[in-house]
């Protein structure tokens, strides 16, 4: 998936919202064209909400570096939220989402037993819902 995308994604986003190395790290964790559409469709959005370009960036991954789940887990948590969304007939923003899933992170179920982070998410929604 990388050497496909990278070129034409590094001419879309700045160096300095995302990096080639995080830009690799992504590309090297998507799977899908499904989930490369969905990934870099919130990035593109989450592009244009601000102009600090760093900090906007690198939340994604700051969110990520805080948690004990991978780069992978995250996408496929982001990835059943926007299904999860879509169903309900509805959109956020990625800040709120991301936000939403590191929240479910810290959850007092998720001291005890650490769940699967897509599993977390599901249970999460289902239970509490998302406003916002």
């Amino acid at each position: 998936m990388t050497e496909n995308y990278f070129q034409r994604l590094r001419a879309q986003y700045p160096i300095s919202f995302l990096s080639d190395e995080r830009l690799e790290l992504l590309l090297n964790n998507i799977r899908s064209e499904d989930e490369l559409k969905t990934i870099f469709s919130y990035l593109q959005k989450h592009l244009k909400s601000s102009p600090n370009h760093k900090e906007n960036g690198e939340l994604l991954f700051s969110y990520i570096d805080k948690t004990q789940y991978s780069v992978r887990e995250w996408i496929e948590a982001i990835i059943l939220f926007d299904n999860w969304l879509e169903n309900q007939g509805r959109k956020t923003d990625f800040k709120k989402m991301i936000g939403y899933i590191e929240c479910s992170t810290m959850s007092p179920e998720n001291k005890m037993l650490k769940y699967n982070l897509k599993e977390l998410v599901e249970k999460m929604l289902n239970e509490f819902g998302f406003v916002g």
